[in-house]
């Protein structure tokens, strides 16, 4: 039996519940409409960049993420400083250069990751100076390379998230992104599959909602490309239920000339991929509006 402490908790969760009901027949629908049930686009990439691993590279990572539409920046992983100056200046300057290794996760933490690269020089050195760090902080991690990467162009930086919980089942988290996670706090949890309406309604209902209609005077960004962007990784996260336990983009950098450009992403594998339940380590309890920063969205 359950209790609530008063009648509106009682109603707000009946209504999650109605519309959690209503979101699974219409993705019942959708898969009969796209063909096999269970085939999903990056089900080739994640059997072969899954295997020996519990967390993909970011280069895999994005590279499933781009199955599904999201944007994400030119990229060619090298081997070290000469090649990493060759990748840049065949794509342009500035780049980005991060270190490539499934066994770190939080690249900045170890000084993996150089922005705003302009020249020769800075790429060769961006190099060189991440691999006598990580001989110092990482020792023992596997280096597959370093990742030079296009810059994705200025604008604000949204955070998609997954949770994997055993009622709800897979669930997507959209809030301010980058450094402004733990400043804004803004971030909500949503109920999959997400329809270009309710993720519309999720971008209106942000902090940086009056940012992406133009804020001081400046243009406005394409509201409808974010939307699509949260609807793609709606699809993605029930995609991966049962395979993965943690799924994140964050930074997604919205840009006027691209849209939403991924700029990271993280996936990590559960350690029983046949568990179709999805793990539910981090996962929020069912029925509860508000954890920490963490709040349930009201569709």
């Amino acid at each position: 039996m359950t209790i609530f402490r008063s009648p509106a908790r009682c109603m707000w969760t009946i209504r999650q519940w109605m519309d959690w009901h209503a979101r699974t027949d219409w993705d019942a629908e959708d898969l009969t409409d796209q063909g096999t049930a269970g085939q999903h686009p990056a089900a080739d990439l994640l059997a072969t960049h899954a295997a020996g691993t519990t967390a993909l590279t970011e280069s895999a990572a994005k590279e499933i993420v781009a199955r599904y539409g999201i944007e994400v920046p030119s990229e060619q992983v090298v081997a070290g400083p000469d090649q990493a100056v060759a990748a840049a200046e065949s794509m342009g300057f500035p780049v980005v250069v991060k270190v490539v290794s499934p066994d770190i996760l939080h690249k900045s933490e170890v000084g993996g990751v150089r922005v705003n690269l302009r020249t020769a020089e800075e790429v060769r050195g961006a190099v060189t100076g991440m691999r006598e760090r990580l001989a110092k902080d990482a020792p023992g991690a596997r280096i597959e390379g370093y990742s030079v990467q296009q810059m994705a162009g200025d604008g604000p930086e949204i955070l998609l998230g997954a949770r994997f919980d055993p009622v709800f089942g897979p669930l997507v988290l959209l809030g301010s992104g980058g450094t402004w996670v733990e400043i804004l706090k803004d971030v909500k949890v949503h109920l999959t599959p997400i329809d270009h309406q309710a993720a519309a309604e999720a971008v209106a209902g942000m902090t940086l909602a009056r940012v992406f209609d133009g804020a001081r005077g400046e243009a406005p960004y394409d509201v409808d490309a974010i939307a699509d962007c949260i609807v793609a990784f709606s699809r993605l996260v029930r995609d991966l239920d049962g395979h993965a336990t943690e799924v994140e983009l964050n930074p997604v950098r919205i840009t006027r000339d691209r849209g939403p450009v991924a700029v990271d992403a993280l996936i990590v594998l559960a350690e029983d991929r046949e568990d179709t339940t999805g793990a539910t380590d981090g996962a929020l309890p069912a029925g509860q509006e508000q954890e920490g920063n963490v709040q349930w969205a009201s569709v």
